[in-house]
């Protein structure tokens, strides 16, 4: 018989065990449970970026979210505005069902359309809540990420006209924002990658949202860095050497 050992690291998240050991759901409604709760609150994201983490796809993760909600793990409430259209639907993330927690209405579909959605993980315990927001791409965001400006930078180093507004520049920017990297990040990932393909016919094409804040962004960071162990020179290192006069070289 085999035993299980643990690696513990940093960048871990607390979720109840109850919903792990519950034997009625699937490993994708586990799966897609705990993805959910380890994310910040205000986490905004589009569905079809949360798709890539997954690779059952959409009618998997469709099935986990029902499952969910059956065993009490999820409550759903959908709102109408004056109009009367769906708008921001509220997610509760429930580790602990319990039968005292209030139930959420179900209003009757109509026919108004479906407007943005909105997730909230909540815990019971505390109330505390996880705001998580889904929206189509090409929808006006009320998030505070700098688009403009690290577009605006990039176009200035490379010369070029990307388009802040434009989906395609902004989804990669959206991602890497969400995993936490700030404007300097992309400013410096502008920078190293300047400095590597700049002056490359074939690689400096490449210079473009899609692929400099992509999946490989990270890896971009990191390069043309001096490593934290390293020791700089010092021009005062060099002060005492002296180079051989003509007279004492042997040959």
């Amino acid at each position: 018989m085999g035993k299980m050992h643990k690696v513990y690291d940093k960048n871990y998240t607390v979720l109840d065990n109850t919903i792990l050991r519950d034997n009625r759901l699937s490993l994708q409604a586990w799966g897609l449970f705990t993805y959910c709760w380890s994310m910040p609150d205000d986490w905004v994201f589009y569905e079809d970026e949360l798709l890539k983490h997954f690779t059952n796809g959409k009618g998997s993760m469709q099935t986990a979210r029902d499952e969910l909600e059956k065993f009490g793990y999820l409550k759903r409430k959908r709102n109408r505005n004056s109009k009367g259209q769906f708008t921001d639907p509220d997610w509760l993330l429930i580790p602990e069902p319990t039968s005292n927690f209030p139930m959420l209405d179900k209003p009757k579909q109509e026919k108004p359309a479906l407007e943005n959605q909105q997730l909230q993980n909540t815990n019971p315990t505390k109330y505390s809540s996880n705001k998580v927001r889904t929206k189509d791409i090409g929808q006006v965001e009320p998030d505070n990420i700098p688009y403009k400006e690290i577009i605006a930078y990039l176009n200035k180093k490379t010369g070029r006209d990307y388009k802040p507004a434009a989906a395609k520049n902004k989804k990669p920017i959206h991602a890497r924002w969400q995993e936490g990297y700030r404007l300097q990040d992309f400013k410096k990932v502008i920078d190293n990658k300047c400095f590597s393909w700049g002056n490359d016919p074939k690689m400096s094409q490449y210079l473009r949202p899609e692929t400099i804040f992509g999946p490989k962004f990270d890896g971009y960071l990191n390069e043309n860095s001096i490593p934290v162990n390293a020791t700089p020179y010092d021009l005062k290192d060099f002060e005492d050497l002296k180079l051989p006069q003509d007279d004492d070289l042997p040959f």
